[in-house]
């Protein structure tokens, strides 16, 4: 358990995911708001899936929360029929699966709804940007989940999917989006290795690197 003051994180050992204690997700948390993505910052996402040759197939269905905008609109301009059940060659996940207080189910229902040979486009917050930038009042009590590049590959691998490529969207916020294709194992680009790296040094899966970077974020808006 981690205390933060006003709320604790639950960070599981074996799965490295960090989730809100049962007190904490009870409790009114002030939060900051979630402004939905502008058409221009879904357009550089897009782009750069297509530019990784990310964007396969023809259809696409997408999951998401409350503030995750859609993309629907824009991947249908670039071709893509979009689905509301079944399987599709994209899955987009903007924000959705950290709502789900069943995160195993959550993470199965998206490998379930990506096709054979198809990508899920998974976006988060990155819990380590969350630890580095001390950004506690982003938590919420809505937020099931809060995942680490490493949790994301292994909760990912549970159900048989391997990341792939990874790459910031807003790096103020920590919004990063993962891409994730059906196989045990998948080589992974640079951009997963560097991440991995800096939450390696980070300590972001353990108890050290969130009391460290609670304690550094402190004494740097003392500053």
């Amino acid at each position: 358990m981690i205390d933060l003051g006003s709320v604790a994180l639950a960070l599981c050992i074996e799965c490295t995911l960090a989730q809100l204690d049962a007190d904490s997700a009870d409790a009114a948390l002030p939060c900051l708001d979630y402004p939905e993505p502008s058409g221009d910052e879904v357009t550089q996402m897009l782009r750069t899936a297509d530019a990784a040759e990310l964007l396969v197939g023809d259809t696409v269905r997408q999951f998401g929360g409350r503030h995750g905008g859609s993309w629907l609109p824009l991947l249908t301009q670039m071709g893509f029929t979009p689905v509301f059940g079944g399987q599709a060659d994209i899955v987009v996940d903007n924000f959705g699966a950290v709502h789900d207080p069943d995160q195993r189910s959550a993470f199965r229902t998206l490998a379930e709804a990506t096709a054979p040979g198809g990508v899920l486009l998974l976006q988060f917050d990155s819990v380590a940007d969350l630890v580095r930038c001390g950004r506690w009042d982003s938590l919420s009590p809505n937020h099931f989940a809060y995942y680490s590049l490493n949790t994301l590959i292994r909760m990912l691998s549970d159900v048989g999917m391997s990341v792939v490529s990874v790459w910031r969207i807003d790096p103020v916020r920590g919004t990063t989006m993962a891409a994730a294709v059906h196989a045990r194992y998948w080589p992974a680009d640079a951009g997963v290795e560097r991440m991995l790296a800096d939450e390696h040094q980070l300590k972001i899966t353990s108890t050290e690197g969130f009391t460290a970077g609670s304690v550094w974020a402190e004494a740097n808006r003392v500053r």
